[in-house]
C-alpha cells in the first residue's frame, strides 16, 4: 500500500531533526528524502522489519558525513568549498583511510 501523509514541519523542527540524524548540532535542516527514512525506520520498527530501512538511512547518513572536516585534514581542508570537502573524503574512502 502506498501512503500519502503529510508532515508539516516548521524550520525549527525540521533543525531540531537534522541535529539528531548527524548527532551534532548544525545550522543545517532536514531533507525530504532524510524525512521519508526517518519515518520508514519508525514504521519497519514497529512491524520488525528493520534491516533494509535501516540500511539505508545508514547509507544516508555516512553520505552526509562527507561534508564533516576531520580534525586531523583541518589544516588541508580549512577555508575549502563544500565540493572540495566532499571530494577529499570521497578519495580518502576510496583509499581505505
Amino acid at each position: 500500500m502506498k501512503t500519502n501523509v503529510p508532515i508539516t514541519l516548521t524550520d525549527a523542527e525540521r533543525s531540531l531533526i537534522a541535529n539528531q540524524v548527524d548527532r551534532k548540532e548544525s545550522k543545517r535542516l532536514v531533507t525530504r528524502s532524510e524525512v521519508v527514512a526517518l519515518c520508514q525506520q519508525f514504521i519497519g520498527g514497529l512491524i520488525g522489519e528493520q534491516t533494509e530501512v535501516n540500511a539505508r538511512l545508514d547509507d544516508h547518513y555516512h553520505a552526509c558525513r562527507l561534508y564533516d572536516i576531520d580534525p586531523e585534514d583541518n589544516h588541508h581542508l580549512r577555508g575549502r568549498s563544500p565540493g572540495h570537502v566532499r571530494g577529499w573524503n570521497l578519495v580518502k574512502r576510496a583509499a581505505g583511510r
